[in-house]
């Protein structure tokens, strides 16, 4: 009896286990787990969705086999058979390479599918990168990875940014950085913050978010496309999604990075500086770096990369929720330049009822930055670059001014505190009818300083003045305010036809308020506050703008595969001019998804989709552009009078961008090669320009007009394939490629327009171009003095050689790329290993390299001055066209990313107590391939990269550290 009871037990015990099954599904390629994932068996009604860790499980099977089917949008399905009990089951997906059901954010409520739209929207899987990539903040995660995006890299300080650009360069006066918005809450992305350093303010606000919180990004790329965003947004829109949290158990995910920094080849960077003995003239050199290395004395370090991370995320279909800490502490070059940083991220969804949900975003960074190169005329590389044997015998030991240790006691921080906070509710009272409401603010506070401390020795210190004590504060707050209503109807007319009706308002508010304050001669060494000072000085400013807008767009759908869009907004702005009321952006666009259609026979392309898209989007003037300002003054017996100070224009308008966008997206061979195609042509109408005023009017300078038309035109190509696809083996190719060309049509009617020494607008020619005098030739005498100097003549001219008294100044080149690209490659072994490799490139630009001009010509230190023997450089000497002595072609091929990432077996993770662990060691920048020009006149080019950091259009850089190369390990646990 007893044994019989054991067997009816077992036996129910068993029948119980075998109706179940679970297992988890993963990414095919970084075996990462996959959220959402819908999971059925086929016949049975019977399904789920994955959780934040992948898993699923399905209860209640019969028979001892079903056929299980997975699908996830941007995935590729799979359907295979799997016994009834097997609670093991592991199914990789693998990436489309088209996906036309693919949702995008499109500025109107409810979901719309990438079929639907007629311009390019590109994305950035950032959770997927960030795995394998080397990416420390969100430029390096954009720029080698869209087509059309070029980020400039320009320095090796941390904590200093770059600037973005978004097809090419649209406007002649105004910002060229792209809108940003966090979870469709408009943020700040100041490309000039920080404070006011050697070249100028160099931290990137962009930079603040943490890649490691980000799900994916999404890239809006010109007027075409961003019309329902209207003013500001006609250099492109950038929306940043956040991580949000999965249904299940909870999730908690570990990250720990440890690396260094450094500058790859230093002594080859440096150069050798050169004098001639005051009596003998003999040539004399030395390497200031590699004397300082061998003294012990080297002021260069590979600095330390430390990171923990740590998310929690998991929930219920009600409430869903993303927990995320992070601390960052990263070392520069320099001992005395680093950044640490704490940033924390809580994301909540609701699910209130069957017709409202909500969700709540809240993020929160603070941190502090110590920067290199900490004021003009005294960074680091300076003394370096610049110094002279001649001074070798003095206390500067050979350097510009003073030796590195020095320097570094100039101390130039800045910290930052920021919440950015939004709340969307999406309300559908009917199954037609969608609504959006989203609210944020980014309230950003940064303190700012640079100091230098008095020292005992006074004025007859290195800093000459400055060492009596000096410090300048600055505190700037920024507040951006966002309202977003939005709603769409959609009704389907037929069974073959639907429209939607889309209607919005939005209202945006920012303000900045700067107070600043500069003390000078502190009484003692250990004074070091402004309060302090013998002299100080204060300033106060705020400033604010505001904008509301409205749109309107009807979107037509055949048979959910031909579809037409048209829009409208209307905007208005508070730095408009008093007497212009509002500017409005129309949009057209139609997308034919072809290979939908009954005659489509090419089985090798399995998916096809036409689009073309035309559209207007603005960008308004400076907020006191239009108004006529006074400044305050001392009038007679001390009283109080206005003197001009700008003129104003009650008539100005924005910059209207006008862009016509036409391509395809194709799917081959299995989506397993994926392509992307668009031609952009864009017109910059009503560009804003300096008018000199006429001085009978009474005010200086001069007044801001719209005149001016700017125009860019350009292809973009994105290849995805999945060259091969095994059980051991993968191979995964990625490849863009992007091309603009840019030019000034109009500057209505007034002359060339210099942006700096070397730089002007010019009608015919790209935005900011470099213009100069050419020598074409020059023979040196029997005293080596150069005679018989020619110029090039211009093409008024025939290009023919002239004196050059009499010679014009002549086009050398843009310092816009011309064309850009990049090519990854993924290869994955044995499923757990994965290699991977980026190789970007950009070129058809030219710089200025003013480190190398004045090593030529200002400080004369390099060789090639002191021998004396190029005829070309000693005649630009002479005549004192010195700028073109630091002019080069700044092409370059970089590997810019290298890792390898080992995923452990699960049994291994087991071992950890961990549902997932992998181990990935990354590079970056650890080889330039090539170089369009390695010298000028003999003096090696550092790096062609280097760029002054927060420069909008100038060309020009002058002692800015090389980027650093950089090697990180990471390990990343799941439990």
């Amino acid at each position: 009896m007893l044994f019989t009871c054991l067997l009816v037990v077992t036996s129910a015990r068993a029948t119980a286990q075998e109706s179940v099954i679970s297992g988890v599904v993963i990414a095919e390629q970084s075996l990462r787990p996959l959220s959402g994932a819908q999971v059925v068996v086929d016949g049975s009604g019977r399904g789920t969705l994955t959780d934040a860790r992948g898993r699923f499980m399905i209860p209640g099977l019969t028979g001892n086999e079903v056929m299980l089917r997975v699908a996830l949008i941007g995935y590729r399905s799979v359907t295979r058979p799997v016994r009834v009990g097997d609670t093991n089951i592991r199914i990789a997906l693998a990436e489309s390479a088209v996906e036309l059901d693919e949702v995008v954010v499109t500025g109107t409520p409810g979901q719309t599918q990438r079929r639907a739209i007629g311009n390019d929207v590109a994305q950035v899987q950032a959770a997927q990168v960030v795995e394998i990539a080397p990416v420390a903040d969100v430029q390096q995660l954009l720029g080698p990875r869209v087509s059309g995006v070029v980020v400039l890299p320009g320095s090796g300080n941390v904590g200093t940014g770059s600037v973005t650009r978004v097809r090419g360069v649209s406007s002649l006066s105004l910002s060229n950085e792209p809108l940003i918005y966090v979870d469709g809450v408009r943020m700040n992305n100041d490309p000039s913050a920080g404070p006011n350093i050697r070249q100028g303010r160099q931290v990137n606000r962009l930079n603040d978010i943490n890649p490691e919180n980000i799900a994916s990004i999404e890239v809006i790329k010109g007027p075409a496309a961003a019309t329902l965003y209207g003013t500001e947004a006609a250099n492109g829109v950038i929306q940043i999604i956040t991580k949000k949290g999965a249904a299940g158990r909870p999730s908690l995910d570990l990250v720990v990075k440890q690396g260094a920094n450094w500058i790859m080849d230093l002594e080859g960077k440096i150069p050798t500086v050169y004098s001639r003995h005051p009596q003998t003239g003999e040539l004399l050199s030395v390497n200031l770096y590699r004397q300082e290395k061998d003294a012990g004395r080297d002021p260069f370090q590979r600095g330390q990369i430390q990171s923990y991370s740590a998310n929690l995320q998991g929930g219920t279909d009600q409430v869903r929720y993303y927990l995320s800490a992070d601390f960052d502490n990263t070392e520069g070059v320099v001992w005395y330049n680093w950044q640490k940083r704490l940033s924390t991220r809580g994301n909540v969804n609701l699910l209130l009822s069957d017709k409202l949900d909500a969700s709540a975003n809240m993020g929160f960074i603070s941190g502090n930055t110590r920067f290199a190169q900490a004021a003009a005329g005294w960074g680091v590389w300076d003394q370096f670059v610049w110094g002279s044997p001649s001074r070798l015998d003095t206390r500067t030991r050979g350097f510009l001014r003073a030796p590195p240790e020095v320097v570094a006691e100039i101390e130039a921080n800045s910290d930052i505190d920021r919440f950015t906070g939004g709340l969307q509710l999406n309300y559908r009272p009917w199954n037609w009818m969608a609504q959006r409401l989203t609210v944020g603010m980014d309230n950003g506070n940064e303190t700012n300083s640079i100091l230098f401390p008095r020292h005992p020795e006074g004025t007859n210190y290195f800093f000459g003045g400055l060492s009596l004590g000096q410090k300048s504060v600055e505190r700037r707050k920024s507040i951006y305010n966002t309202f977003d209503y939005s709603a769409t109807a959609t009704l389907e007319i037929s069974p073959r036809v639907t429209t939607a009706t889309s209607v919005g308002a939005q209202y945006y508010t920012k303000r900045f308020e700067n107070v600043d304050a500069l003390g000078q001669q502190f009484p003692a060494p250990v004074v070091r506050s402004v309060g302090g000072a013998a002299v100080s000085f204060a300033n106060e400013d705020i400033i604010e703008n505001k904008t509301f807008g409205l749109y309107i767009q009807e979107q037509l759908s055949f048979n959910n595969r031909v579809f037409l869009t048209a829009a409208v907004r209307g905007d208005d702005n508070s730095a408009f001019g008093e007497n212009y009321n509002a500017v409005i952006y129309p949009k057209l666009s139609a997308s034919w998804v072809v290979n939908e259609e009954p005659f489509w026979k090419l089985a090798a392309v399995n998916s096809l989709k036409l689009r073309g898209a035309w559209g207007m989007a603005g960008q308004q003037p400076d907020v006191f552009a239009a108004i006529r300002l006074y400044d305050p003054a001392t009038g007679p017996g001390d009283g109080s009078v206005l003197t001009p100070q700008t003129i104003g224009n009650p008539d100005l308008a924005p910059e209207r961008g006008e862009e016509l966008e036409l391509g395809f997206d194709m799917g081959l061979l299995n989506e397993r090669v994926g392509m992307n195609f668009t031609y952009y042509n864009q017109r910059t109408r009503d560009a804003i320009v300096q008018k000199q005023v006429t001085p009978s009017l009474g005010f200086p300078g001069f007044q801001f007009v719209n005149l001016g038309e700017v125009r860019n035109r350009g292809m973009e190509l994105t290849v995805d394939a999945r060259l091969v696809e095994g059980q051991r083996f993968g191979w995964d190719l990625a490849m863009k490629l992007s091309s603009n060309d840019n030019e000034v049509v109009s500057l209505g009617g007034l002359p060339p327009i210099a942006i700096g020494g070397v730089q002007q607008h010019q009608e015919g020619y790209p935005v900011a171009a470099f213009f100069y005098k050419k020598i074409v030739q020059a023979e040196l005498d029997a005293d080596g003095r150069p005679v018989n100097i020619l110029c090039d003549g211009g093409p008024e001219n025939g290009g023919q050689a002239m004196p050059c008294a009499d010679a014009p100044r002549v086009y050398w080149g843009t310092p816009t790329p011309k064309w850009e690209g990049a090519v990854s490659s993924t290869v994955t072994l044995l499923r757990n290993l994965r290699l991977y490799a980026l190789v970007d490139f950009r070129g058809g630009h030219m710089l200025q390299n003013g480190d190398i001009n004045a090593a030529h010509t200002t400080f004369r230190n390099s060789r090639a001055i002191n021998e004396g023997e190029d005829p070309i450089l000693l005649a630009y000497d002479r005549l004192g066209l010195t700028d073109a002595t630091g002019f080069l072609d700044a092409g370059f091929a970089k590997l810019r990313e290298v890792s390898g990432t080992y995923t452990l077996p699960p049994e291994w993770a087991g071992w950890l107590r961990a549902s997932r662990a992998s181990i990935t060691v990354a590079g970056r920048n650890l080889a330039t391939l090539w170089v369009a020009q390695r010298d000028i006149f003999g003096q090696p080019i550092p790096d062609p990269e280097v760029r002054t950091p927060s420069s909008n259009l100038s060309g020009y850089v002058q002692t800015v550290l090389p980027p650093f190369s950089q090697v990180v390990t990471t390990v990343r646990l799941s439990f």
